[in-house]
């Protein structure tokens, strides 16, 4: 899908005390978002991550859970100021229960969920037990009976 739709740049920040790989972490966001199961599967965004914060339209900051909390509310696996998006380390290490120990698949949640709420889209909840949750619902505490889902376009 590269080269259609309305094109975002990012930049990721990681804080050191949340003790990530930060290059590493920024490459994992850029594939997740160019995923065609991401939001680029809409065909009307596209992702770039860049390096220089001034040509960038959001910011995604993987933070340390304490800086996360202050930021989000205790407990809170992802926020969206603006275009701040804040994504707590503790759901980067560990994912969710409801994610059954599949940290990749909730790393893609949180990033597609916190996107999702950059990008202006509704939350949702669980539409019928048993089917693929929406990216938009929270799937970090209870899945209402929705099977875990990190994609909008899975």
């Amino acid at each position: 899908m590269s080269g259609i739709g309305k094109q975002h740049a990012f930049i990721v920040k990681v804080q050191s005390a949340a003790g990530l790989d930060a290059n590493k972490v920024a490459r994992e966001i850029a594939g997740v978002l160019n995923d065609p199961r991401s939001w680029t599967g809409s065909g009307t965004v596209r992702f770039a991550l860049v390096k220089d914060a001034k040509a960038a339209d959001f910011t995604v900051y993987v933070s340390a859970p304490e800086v996360a909390d202050a930021k989000c509310g205790k407990g809170t696996w992802v926020c969206v100021r603006g275009s701040k998006l804040v994504l707590s380390a503790a759901g980067w290490a560990t994912p969710a229960a409801t994610y059954g120990g599949d940290t990749t698949g909730f790393r893609r949640y949180l990033v597609n969920n916190a996107v999702g709420t950059y990008l202006g889209e509704d939350k949702q909840s669980c539409g019928k037990a048993g089917r693929p949750a929406p990216v938009m619902a929270p799937q970090g505490d209870d899945l209402s009976g929705c099977t875990p889902n990190p994609w909008p376009f899975g």
